[in-house]
């Protein structure tokens, strides 16, 4: 008679936050190749002081357009935290011995200064203690890793991409389409990443509990 892996209560699978982590941040890719792209080829509207009519009903779409991008991004922000917040707190529920706790980790994204570094340092753990192989070790908390280039990569380009924005809007305007695209990057591999370690964490959590 076979049987079927039975998890406990508090650990829940990542696969429907993971899914909706992904739609946010595809449609946010797309409103931003949108933006970048009109705004490409459109350099004049920045500079424009007395509009036409047409002119007007332009930028008030790509000011919609772009109010509707920046929602989303909230939101794919929020969801994402959620993700992370769940998928170290899954690691805890199945036994792996952690650096910190699933509250800290997400804290940490708002804290200035640390949150250039501790962020990545909780995404790679994640990462590492998510590896199906983790399950076999025998002194976990003595387990190394080489970590993951999907997760360097993420952050690197996160945290460029954030740079230019921050130039952009200080007056640099032609880092505003660099920003853009960066930016664009690191959330395609954000999405890599997440998928992942979801993907990790079913497998692990079906040895554990069968």
């Amino acid at each position: 008679m076979s049987s079927t892996p039975v998890r406990p209560s508090t650990f829940i699978s990542l696969q429907t936050l993971f899914k909706t982590v992904t739609i946010l941040l595809s449609v946010s890719i797309l409103l931003t190749l949108v933006l970048t792209t009109f705004d490409f080829y459109n350099p004049e509207f920045v500079y424009l002081e007395n509009p036409t009519e047409e002119e007007e009903v332009v930028l008030l779409t790509i000011g919609l357009v772009g109010i509707l991008n920046a929602i989303i991004s909230v939101a794919g922000g929020i969801f994402f935290l959620w993700w992370f917040y769940r998928a170290y707190k899954n690691l805890k529920t199945l036994g792996i011995a952690l650096k910190s706790t699933p509250r800290r980790v997400v804290v940490n994204f708002f804290i200035p200064i640390i949150n250039f570094w501790k962020p990545y340092f909780a995404a790679m753990e994640i990462w590492n203690k998510s590896d199906p192989s983790t399950l076999l070790a025998i002194e976990r908390e003595g387990r190394t890793s080489q970590g993951s280039v999907i997760v360097k990569l993420w952050w690197i380009t996160t945290l460029i991409g954030i740079f230019l924005i921050v130039l952009e809007s200080v007056g640099f305007v032609i880092t505003y389409a660099l920003g853009n695209m960066v930016s664009i990057i690191a959330a395609i591999l954000q999405i890599f990443m997440i998928k992942e370690i979801s993907l990790r964490q079913e497998t692990i959590s079906k040895m554990a509990y069968r």
